[in-house]
């Protein structure tokens, strides 16, 4: 009777110790990532009227601008849906326009990951109020890509630079159309970052320069109106970098980007 033996490989030692070595720092760096997530996250700011202003009116329908539309009520931060309305209307009463009763109400909300709590509060509110409006998130936007447009700019600078100005125009075209819209109640559209300046700023200036033919010494001068301030270095060159590419396209007078 032949015996049967069987070899059983036993890994090395110095292998094991590798593998759970690997597995200790992809969990210390899984944790670390998820520190910084927390510990990153911007500290929402309240509604201020202050930051509200009007954009646009588009037939019955109005775009604003402003800034985070929270506000702190018995130690909670909710929506700031009814302090919004009333906003909206001393600001048409001083227009001698039609007040708001019943709208709909477009959230472009222009929050980043840093500020996913905030974000998640939108969209909670619109879930559980669908007959009030909902939430458009745009997180996408990176002002750097356009920073760096000049005629000296590589190839691949400016395929980057113009194909991020196409997705700017694309998303303002957006906007432009819901504003558009005729419905049995007006649409009030409200774009808006955290503090309501730079990111808000941006798309503002980018919706004037594309629909409203403001050349860009005006959308500035309107800009610091309605924020208080310039805005931040990379946000002005992208505004900047923007109007280039409304005036190349739409073909603009040349003095359009001065």
């Amino acid at each position: 009777m032949t015996k049967v033996t069987h070899t059983i490989t036993r890994r090395p030692k110095k292998t094991n110790r590798t593998i759970k070595t690997c597995c200790l720092i992809l969990l210390a760096g899984l944790f670390v990532c998820v520190v910084v997530f927390f510990w990153s996250q911007k500290i929402p700011q309240e509604l201020d009227p202050n930051r509200i202003a009007l954009i646009a009116v588009v037939g019955n329908n109005y775009i604003f601008r402003g800034n985070n539309p929270f506000v702190t009520k018995d130690k909670e931060t909710v929506f700031a849906y009814h302090e919004l309305t009333s906003y909206f209307n001393n600001i048409l009463s001083q227009q001698d326009r039609n007040l708001l009763q019943d709208y709909y109400l477009v959230d472009v909300s222009l929050l980043d990951l840093d500020e996913y709590y905030t974000m998640k509060k939108e969209e909670q509110f619109f879930a559980k109020h669908p007959d009030r409006g909902r939430v458009m998130n745009i997180s996408t936007l990176s002002p750097s890509l356009l920073f760096k447009r000049s005629p000296h700019s590589n190839r691949v600078t400016q395929q980057i630079t113009e194909r991020y100005s196409l997705w700017v125009t694309n998303t303002l075209k957006q906007i432009q159309e819901m504003a558009s819209r005729q419905t049995d109640k007006p649409i009030i559209i409200y774009i808006h970052c955290n503090a309501g300046r730079d990111r808000t700023g941006f798309i503002v200036a980018g919706y004037k320069l594309l629909f409203h033919n403001v050349h860009l010494s005006g959308v500035r001068l309107q800009n610091v109106a309605e924020s208080g301030r310039n805005s931040e270095g990379v946000y002005e060159q992208a505004i900047y970098s923007y109007c280039l590419h409304v005036k190349q396209v739409y073909n603009k007078s040349n003095d359009y980007c001065d």
